[in-house]
């Protein structure tokens, strides 16, 4: 099983991660790193931890992990 990390060490290449706010009450994200034009429009401003179904920023990113493998998908 997968464990949560500091985000300091998630990938920047647009890879989709599992997201969170480790200080926030909301459930863990789907998100990347995008700057602008990687997946959301050049006018969305600067580089920044981004939600995947609206491209918004994801404000105080703290940890982060692998998105799980899909169903009959996994290693063994």
């Amino acid at each position: 099983m997968n464990k949560w990390r500091t985000i300091d060490s998630a990938p920047k290449d647009g890879t989709f991660i599992l997201m969170v706010d480790a200080g926030d009450v909301d459930p863990p994200v789907v998100g990347y790193f995008g700057s602008p034009g990687v997946y959301a429009p050049a006018y969305y401003g600067s580089d920044a931890w981004r939600v995947v179904w609206d491209q918004a920023r994801f404000g105080r990113t703290t940890h982060w992990m692998p998105l799980p493998a899909a169903p009959g998908k996994e290693k063994p």
